[in-house]
């Protein structure tokens, strides 16, 4: 799904500064962004890997790559005021890119509360969306390395700008590298050559290595349905079926009905059975919304898997969480939850809406009146709002509830919510970050979360020297 804001005029680059004599590049990034390091990541940096690949050599672009995010950002860039790799706005406040696949997307870093560094994921240009692809620069690295060779359906953001021939992991120093910092049944899959096979998911969820990523593509796969590629807009046309129904059983083959299968059959001279296995995704859902709660596309999914079977308190329940999550973490177009919503509205406030409406649900008493109002209010935002205001209506939002949050002296709750601010739905227009940028950085050093308050800085920086405002 698209989520694009408006371009600024950039401005050019800023040189890049070059490196001082002393201390190891590890701990110039911890001093850096006052943030402690995770052993591989550290290792990273004092390594020469960073050093290895240049994206504007083009002769690199035609060689076989074992990994797709294969060009590194240099140690002095991340140290640079305002690094160039950073894309303000549309980029979390609290990411900083790794590692680039030179058509626009990252592998990042990502600071938590604590000043650590909490996961590594996938960020994806092309509107923002992002998925944590392992706890550990390693991990990321080894998810990239075995995509493309996991079991089941491939589906991706959208059509990638650029193919290339991928190499041998197995010999790649990198990954090589990456194996190093992983239990050694992970390295002893790559050296049995069994990735081809189901024994490198088993291996990887066992260990709880790529854990969110892998269960993110085994959902994909259980998802995915010859059936709906059946269901062609030509094909429902010519059996005047609606596109909102189209949509909806794309998404959920098993609600078409049995009349609507018997002409499919007859159109297409094949026999047609719905295939995907909801109590296996639900299975996944439920895990990833375990380790990783502040993921959007787990609690859609899980609250639709009970919705399905009539469990609405259950389903309610997971929506409530769902709404709570940025839609950039939704994965709508992987998982075609973007096509189940209108106006592009979150998955879980639509669904949550919808069964309110429909008298599924029954309002039950809340701990507090605070929070009931405080949820009908962000609900009505979400899903009664013009799409054409929603944004703005939503960034209003957070930002009143951060400024009450800072006067009741919640700095916590205060830098939780300016953050939601920019990237919950998103703000506009863009030149409304440079305030959200700066307060989140003044609040979260209140709160003692020095690493995202300079990280929100840093990207304040980038924004002034991209767009000189």
């Amino acid at each position: 799904m698209s989520r694009s804001v408006c371009a600024l005029t950039e401005a050019p680059p800023a040189d890049r500064p070059t490196s001082d004599a002393g201390a190891r590049w590890s701990q110039r990034f911890e001093d850096r962004y006052r943030c402690s390091l995770p052993e591989d990541l550290a290792d990273w940096f004092d390594s020469p890997w960073w050093q290895t690949q240049d994206e504007n050599d083009e002769s690199t672009k035609r060689e076989n790559r074992a990994i797709e995010y294969a060009w590194p950002v240099s140690m002095p860039e991340l140290l640079s005021d305002a690094p160039g790799a950073i894309w303000p706005a549309l980029m979390p406040c609290d990411f900083v890119p790794l590692l680039g696949n030179g058509i626009g997307d990252w592998l990042c870093l990502r600071f938590n509360a604590h000043n650590q560094v909490s996961e590594i994921v996938q960020w994806f240009h092309g509107g923002g969306d992002w998925i944590p692809w392992g706890k550990s620069l390693s991990e990321a690295i080894l998810f990239d390395a075995v995509v493309n060779d996991l079991p089941g359906v491939q589906r991706r953001h959208a059509i990638e700008a650029e193919s290339y021939q991928r190499g041998q992991s197995a010999t790649d120093p990198v990954v090589q590298w990456a194996l190093s910092h992983q239990p050694p049944a992970i390295a002893q899959v790559f050296a049995n050559g069994m990735r081809e096979s189901e024994s490198i998911v088993d291996t990887l969820l066992q260990h709880g290595v790529c854990e969110v990523a892998v269960r993110c593509q085994q959902v994909v796969s259980l998802l995915h349905d010859p059936l709906s590629e059946t269901l062609t807009s030509g094909v429902t046309k010519s059996l005047d079926i609606s596109e909102a129904d189209r949509t909806r059983w794309v998404f959920d083959t098993h609600q078409i009905p049995e009349p609507i299968l018997i002409q499919l059959e007859q159109a297409t001279g094949q026999r047609v059975l719905p295939s995907q296995n909801w109590q296996q995704v639900q299975e996944h859902c439920e895990r990833v919304t375990q380790i990783a709660p502040h993921l959007a596309w787990a609690w859609d999914l899980l609250g639709y898997c009970h919705q399905r079977v009539h469990q609405s308190e259950a389903a309610r329940a997971a929506y409530r969480q769902g709404i709570e999550c940025s839609i950039f973490t939704d994965q709508s177009v992987r998982l075609r939850t973007h096509g189940h919503t209108s106006d592009g509205v979150k998955f879980s406030a639509s669904q949550l809406s919808a069964l309110l409406q429909d008298g599924s649900l029954v309002r039950e008493p809340k701990a507090s009146e605070e929070e009931s109002l405080a949820e009908s209010q962000y609900l009505n935002l979400l899903c009664a709002v013009p799409a054409d205001r929603r944004r703005l209506a939503t960034t209003e939002f957070w930002k009143q509830r951060s400024v009450e949050a800072e006067n009741q002296g919640d700095l916590t709750a205060a830098s939780d919510h300016a953050y939601r601010a920019g990237w919950d739905l998103g703000a506009e227009p863009i030149t409304a970050y440079p305030e959200l940028l700066q307060r989140v950085a003044r609040i979260s050093e209140a709160a003692g979360q020095h690493a995202i308050s300079i990280a929100s800085q840093t990207h304040r920086d980038c924004f002034r020297r991209r767009y000189r405002v």
